[in-house]
């Protein structure tokens, strides 16, 4: 088990999300800028965002937009990381490499080990592993098979996919650089200011381990 493993609550869409995770300190916030029903226009993330504390770093969550969008919107200065969680090719990365200097988090979604395979080709600081779906890019609430993730992975990784409390200990125990949450924090589709609070009660106490 890494001990400082890190953790992202993503998908945060209210301002009592944004004081519930001021008080819960994560890591990582991540505000989706994409369709999803956890999606922000990029004037409700701005106002967000002004709440959050510096400290907690906050990441942009795109499907397949227009790079230059990216670009633009990573100018304006509020984000400190940007998460690709499509179909974004190597030369859609390269090509942001050029323009932006924070961090990119490559999504892949995990359907077999050839995946695994392909994430030595990818230009980004991190991956993303998440639970394949043919319908949907993310917010599955499924985990998928751990067991398969190599032990030596070719960058730092997040863990996503139907993490909770329940089996938080699991994934912290894969080797991810940072664990990555979102329906296991929610009750109703909205984030729930008490899970969130055990869920970093949790890990704080299995850092320890």
């Amino acid at each position: 088990m890494r001990s400082l493993i890190k953790v992202k609550i993503c998908g945060l869409t209210r301002t009592e999300d944004v004081r519930a995770v001021n008080e819960a300190r994560p890591d990582y916030v991540g505000f989706v800028l994409a369709p999803s029903p956890r999606m922000l226009t990029y004037m409700q993330a701005v106002h967000l965002c002004n709440g959050l504390s510096g400290d907690i770093c906050l990441v942009g969550v795109f499907v397949n937009d227009d790079p230059e969008r990216i670009i633009s919107l990573v100018e304006d200065g509020i984000l400190d990381a940007v998460q690709l969680h499509g179909h974004e090719s190597k030369e859609y990365i390269q090509h942001l490499k050029k323009y932006i200097e924070i961090p990119i988090i490559k999504t892949m979604h995990v359907k077999d080990v050839k995946r695994f395979r392909y994430a030595k080709s990818l230009k980004c600081d991190y991956i993303l592993l998440d639970t394949y779906d043919p319908h949907i890019f993310g917010g599955t609430g499924k985990t998928f098979n751990w067991e398969t993730i190599p032990k030596k992975m070719p960058l730092p990784f997040f863990l996503a996919g139907g993490i909770n409390t329940n089996n938080l200990k699991e994934a912290m125990a894969t080797g991810a650089y940072c664990i990555d949450i979102s329906s296991g924090l929610e009750t109703s589709g909205k984030k729930d200011r008490q899970k969130i609070i055990d869920l970093m009660d949790a890990v704080r106490e299995a850092r320890k381990c």
